[in-house]
């Protein structure tokens, strides 16, 4: 290794605040950490592409198979609190090497399993180490890259790792290829990798060390007490939940299946690339949205535009009939813009509390967004199975029909989001305050 970058790597990332310290060293950190959140995309979308392997190898009902796409988010969801101050104790050398060994076990014991329980398990110990994906790389972008910069990088690191969602067919050709328990083992492998990656670059950094001891969990208790205090989170926080329901449900699982039954005759790498459309929306759109809502200072009627928008697209892809491909590809892609919106939460969470309350307000912010789809994801599937199947239909022979009935769970959610957006949420972004 070139003696340059050697001693790049050595110097604590708590130097890399100015264009000066900026190095192709400790760009490679943050892009190590970004890789991360990238597979850990991948992990939430890999139900969708094997939900008929799924449902046939561990004798699934549908409501069954939704439990298993959950059971990655709830220890997710548990964790994004917590998880930070393990970033701030541990340093992230240690915790996301971890995080991504942890993801490595969890996918070479799913594909391994044999029954629905132990796939429940590596599920569990996936979302263990996955919930580190986004917190982590964000954490590294704050302490690689220039703080001048930080809004364009922490942005750009968003960018990266929703990247994930549009493999779907490369990971579709995969599995086609070596069978959905060899990629998955393949996907063991990659973790594997990047864990080895970053135990050998990532460095852990003066001011973590300095802080060890100036970080308690009762600290942490007392935040999040005064952050729950405030009423005006809570709607915020449940209004990004129910917004994020299409994105947990539909495409990340049963996008797919749904389009089979609109284009029945058409080959499935075709359907897999309209459904990573829908990632690419939140690509386009969560920057997107954050610079109009700055332009315009406001936050509020972007939040009703996006609640509205994505029903009436949801309304379109369900009811209306004889959608080309394009056309479909274009509503699931509106679809992913629309919802996007909901990253606009994160943003207000902040401007409700002063700066050292914010980590605890986004953390509770981004584990409500993933609540919803954990409840929602099994009685979506509960439907299917009680509306689809006939007696003697075979398992994950689904219908439009079916779905159309599933639906209405997300019309009734994304319209009490709208609700909320007119008139429960509070603008968050003082008046008095300049563009």
């Amino acid at each position: 290794m070139p003696k340059s970058i050697a001693s790049s790597l050595k110097r604590p990332l708590s130097q890399a605040v100015s264009l000066r310290s900026f190095s192709w060293a400790l760009s490679f950190t943050w892009l190590l950490g970004s890789a991360f959140y990238f597979f850990e995309t991948i992990l939430e979308i890999l139900p969708a592409n094997i939900v008929q392997e799924m449902l046939h190898t561990f004798k699934l009902s549908s409501a069954e198979t939704g439990i298993l796409d959950s059971a990655y988010f709830v220890t997710y969801a548990l964790l994004q609190i917590p998880g930070g101050l393990l970033l701030s104790h541990l340093g992230p050398k240690r915790v996301l090497t971890a995080a991504s060994l942890t993801c490595a076990i969890g996918l070479l014991l799913f594909a391994t399993a044999h029954n629905f329980t132990v796939a429940i398990f590596a599920r569990f110990i996936m979302g263990l180490g996955g919930s580190f994906g986004l917190m982590g790389a964000v954490f590294l972008a704050c302490r690689c890259l220039p703080t001048r910069y930080l809004g364009f990088f922490v942005g750009l690191t968003i960018m990266l790792g929703l990247s994930g969602g549009l493999v779907q067919t490369p990971l579709h050709d995969l599995i086609i290829a070596f069978n959905w328990r060899n990629t998955v083992l393949i996907l063991a492998a990659l973790s594997a990798g990047i864990a080895l990656l970053m135990a050998f670059f990532i460095q852990d950094n003066a001011i973590t060390k300095e802080n060890l001891h100036s970080l308690s969990w009762r600290h942490l208790y007392e935040d999040i007490k005064k952050v729950a205090k405030n009423r005006a989170i809570w709607p915020v926080a449940i209004y990004g939940g129910l917004m994020y329901l299409p994105t947990g449900t539909l495409s990340s699982l049963w996008g797919i299946e749904y389009l089979k039954t609109y284009y029945p005759s058409v080959d499935m790498r075709f359907l897999t690339t309209i459904n990573a459309a829908f990632f690419l929306g939140w690509i386009i759109g969560s920057p997107l949205s954050g610079f109009i809502s700055d332009f315009i200072h406001q936050r509020k009627p972007l939040l009703t535009l996006s609640s509205a928008g994505v029903l009436v697209c949801m309304l379109a892809v369900t009811y209306v009939d004889n959608l080309s491909l394009g056309v479909m590809g274009l509503l699931f892609l509106l679809m992913g813009v629309f919802s996007s919106g909901s990253g606009l939460t994160f943003a207000m969470a902040a401007e409700l509390y002063p700066r050292q309350h914010q980590g605890p307000a986004i953390g509770l912010v981004n584990m409500l967004a993933i609540l919803p789809s954990i409840l929602c994801a099994p009685i979506f599937g509960y439907i299917l199975d009680n509306v689809a199947h006939a007696p003697g239909t075979p398992i994950g022979a689904y219908t439009r029909e079916g779905f159309t009935h599933a639906m209405i769970l997300e019309y009734g959610i994304i319209v009490i989001a709208l609700l909320m957006a007119l008139w429960w949420i509070k603008e968050t972004l003082p008046e008095s305050s300049s563009i």
